[in-house]
C-alpha cells in the first residue's frame, strides 16, 4: 500500500442485493473519500480498478 494511502482489496454485495447498482454506489462513494482524504489510491478489487481507469 502506498504512504498516506489506501487500497481496496475486495468489493461485496450479497447475492439477494445484487443487481441494483449498489457496488457501484459503494465503490463511487469510497473513491471519493479516498480522493477527498488526500490519499493515493491502489485497488487490488478488479471491480474497483475499472472506476479508476
Amino acid at each position: 500500500m502506498p504512504r498516506n494511502g489506501i487500497n481496496f482489496t475486495y468489493t461485496f454485495v450479497p447475492e439477494s442485493l445484487r443487481g441494483h447498482g449498489i457496488a457501484e454506489k459503494l465503490v463511487r462513494t469510497g473513491i471519493a473519500w479516498a480522493r477527498g482524504q488526500g490519499f493515493e489510491i491502489e485497488a487490488s478489487c478488479w471491480y474497483v480498478r475499472r472506476f479508476l481507469r
